[in-house]
């Protein structure tokens, strides 16, 4: 009986002996890490690349909201009577949008074919049939900063993703019919 104690508390008292003897070699491994360069070196780096992410992450973070930001109808817009007029004004805040943010060589190619360019998204903006979609997205590019010009395209299609009704079963009551 005796020996069954012994031999049972030995086994249960081995465990933590080896942890006592862990704990103890971390702190003999970071004295040796800091005395090789190259743990230096992967340290400074992986703590780099951690930053850079973290970075990247904020800023598309504040790239979001902003868009967010843009992407809304002011509280005090009156709602045009018609999707044609609200697709006009969709088109004049595209050209003014263009005016006021781009220059030199850009904006004389916009000059040359802003009259294709914006038929086509009048045309677009008619086919969706949203006057809230027209609204947000006249709306945004009227008030988009420089630092934002080049997140038009993710602007547009949030105030579509935003303001456009679907029918009940989710299907786009502008687009046409499937074919069957």
């Amino acid at each position: 009986m005796t020996q069954r104690v012994i031999v049972l508390f030995s086994v249960l008292m081995i465990p933590s002996f080896v942890a006592c003897d862990a704990q103890e070699a971390p702190p003999a491994a970071a004295e040796q890490k800091a005395d090789d360069p190259v743990a230096v070196e992967m340290a400074r780096l992986k703590a780099e690349r951690e930053a850079a992410k973290k970075a990247e992450e904020e800023a598309e973070t504040a790239r979001v909201a902003a868009i967010e930001k843009f992407a809304s109808i002011p509280a005090d817009a009156k709602a045009p009577k018609n999707i044609e007029k609200a697709c006009e004004a969709v088109s004049a805040a595209n050209d003014a949008y263009m005016k006021r943010l781009y220059t030199g060589e850009a904006l004389t190619k916009w000059d040359g074919a802003k009259t294709t360019q914006l038929a086509m998204q009048k045309a677009g903006c008619v086919k969706m049939n949203s006057i809230p979609v027209a609204q947000c997205q006249a709306a945004a590019m009227g008030v988009v900063t420089e630092e934002y010009k080049k997140e038009l395209p993710d602007l547009l299609k949030r105030c579509i993703e935003k303001y456009r009704v679907l029918d009940g079963a989710g299907a786009d009551p502008a687009a046409a019919p499937a074919k069957k």
